[in-house]
């Protein structure tokens, strides 16, 4: 679900008796920086090596497959005409792919919910009267007559169960809970392409060790233009 609506910080599921209530948390809006915009370049954030572009304005001053270090001028937003500069600023994307190695430590025990399939059901006036009034995954549109009496809606129930992590669950288990940490600390749009397990380190409580992620992400940032440059 975060994967999907990277619009999401989180998502909080609590369960209340048979009723499972999640509530969305967002994601801070990134504030456009129109001025600056207006009279930038775009600059490297990290060092990588340039995948692909999705530049609006501004002259490219780098290639796909070109190795850029952090600071360099990636798309300028000043562009000769004739004898004279003309500042039309610099606007867009720049993707690379570089690797970052993360260590991680976590319980050998983990704990998780499993959504379980969603059912119907029917409620009816003076047996149902408190689970009338919580919100459910669905509810039917009834006629207002009807509804007086009876309600039909659609809930999910979660069962809870733990795993304890071993070195047959490394490929199905542990690399997907470190990818889902990775990928939710990093900026929209950003791609995991590969990840390698270079060290682990089991004990009786935890487990922890280090991870090398290659990733793709947008490594431009607006820099101001310095007259005269």
């Amino acid at each position: 679900m975060l994967e999907k609506n990277r619009e999401l910080a989180w998502v909080h599921i609590e369960k209340n008796g048979g009723r499972v209530n999640l509530r969305p948390l967002e994601a801070p809006k990134e504030k456009k920086l129109q001025t600056q915009r207006a009279n930038s370049h775009l600059s490297a954030t990290k060092s990588g090596v340039i995948t692909h572009f999705e530049v609006e304005k501004g002259e490219r001053m780098v290639a796909i497959n070109d190795t850029v270090y952090e600071g360099d001028v990636l798309v300028k937003g000043v562009v000769e005409s004739g004898e004279s500069e003309v500042y039309v600023g610099a606007s867009g994307a720049v993707y690379a792919d570089y690797w970052m190695e993360s260590k991680f430590k976590i319980p050998k025990k983990i704990k998780l919910d499993k959504l379980k399939e969603k059912k119907w059901r029917i409620l009816f006036l003076g047996i149902h009267d408190k689970e009338r009034e919580q919100i459910y995954v669905q509810q039917k549109d009834l006629p207002k007559w009807l509804a007086k009496y009876v309600s039909i809606v659609e809930e999910q129930h979660t069962e809870s169960f733990t795993i304890e992590l071993d070195e047959s669950k490394v490929e199905t288990l542990l690399m997907p809970l470190l990818h889902e940490k990775i990928i939710q600390s990093l900026p929209a749009k950003t791609v995991i392409k590969k990840e390698n397990l270079l060290h682990v380190k089991w004990s009786d409580d935890t487990v922890e060790g280090k991870v090398l992620f290659l990733i793709n992400e947008n490594i431009a940032s607006p820099q101001p233009v310095e007259q005269g440059e």
